[in-house]
């Protein structure tokens, strides 16, 4: 019954060739549950205790970050018999290095035949759309974005860009993690004054034609090869970006809480 409501809340069937079907559940999570940390900033913490998780991410359509939306894609992927293991990043956007940045990113691999796959739908800065084969050096155009992974040793590096310009997304190793390790990991991530997501409200979501993006109080869309940017003004139009844009729905007392939060809170991007 879980299986069958989740994938109903991604608006797709039951059967499909094994890749094809990975690439298939892989887009329509993107495009459907949104990243993002908005219960977090209301107060509520992340809870990964799968019943908790699934009933926010899944039956609510609320989504999350990596810690809920990974673990819960990994749990509907294995109820379909595909073989999935977990990892953790370090996440290098901003100019971070492996030296400067924390494990703090839940990520999976996926076993076809004789070959894993990097799946990650719990990635907020501009990820994957689609599962990418774990092979160096190769680029992998997914719409309007470019990926590659390169490797040293058991080191990997996801990269986003083309031709010459390259930006560092998160590295990292083949070791498996374990729920003790995202636990805690999430307890730091939701509550460190020094964590990006107790200083910045955060809302992505992919689109069939581009991406959707709430950074503070800054709501950038980018489709069909087009982007606009609108500084939201008032709560109630961060109340409506977050329901019409990202399925999110928050009260007027929420969204004034979230409007004043993210008017102190400016984006570092």
């Amino acid at each position: 019954m879980e299986v069958l409501a989740y994938l109903a809340r991604l608006g797709i069937g039951p059967d499909g060739d094994a890749l094809a079907r990975l690439k298939q559940l892989h887009r329509a999570h993107v495009e459907t549950l949104p990243f993002n940390n908005v219960d977090l900033l209301l107060g509520r913490l992340p809870e990964l205790e799968p019943a908790a998780r699934f009933d926010k991410v899944i039956r609510r359509g609320r989504g999350g970050y990596c810690f809920e939306l990974n673990a819960s894609f990994a749990e509907l992927l294995q109820a379909q018999g595909f073989e999935v293991r977990s990892a953790m990043g370090r996440v290098l956007i901003g100019g971070g290095t492996p030296q400067t940045r924390q494990r703090s990113h839940h990520l999976l691999f996926v076993r076809i035949g004789d070959e894993e796959w990097l799946a990650d739908v719990g990635f907020g800065g501009g990820g994957l759309i689609e599962p990418i084969p774990l092979r160096t050096g190769m680029v992998f155009e997914q719409r309007q974005s470019c990926f590659r992974l390169l490797a040293d040793g058991d080191d990997w590096l996801l990269q986003s860009g083309e031709n010459d310009d390259w930006s560092d997304l998160y590295c990292f190793d083949l070791r498996p993690a374990y729920p003790i390790d995202f636990d805690a990991a999430n307890f730091y991530i939701a509550r460190s004054p020094q964590s990006l997501f107790t200083n910045l409200l955060l809302v992505t979501r992919y689109t069939a034609a581009g991406q959707l993006a709430l950074a503070a109080l800054r709501f950038v869309r980018s489709e069909h090869g087009a982007k606009t940017t609108e500084t939201v003004a008032h709560p109630q139009r961060l109340r409506q970006v977050l329901a019409d844009e990202f399925g999110l729905a928050v009260d007027e007392a929420e969204a004034a809480l979230l409007f004043d939060f993210a008017a102190s809170h400016p984006s570092p991007f």
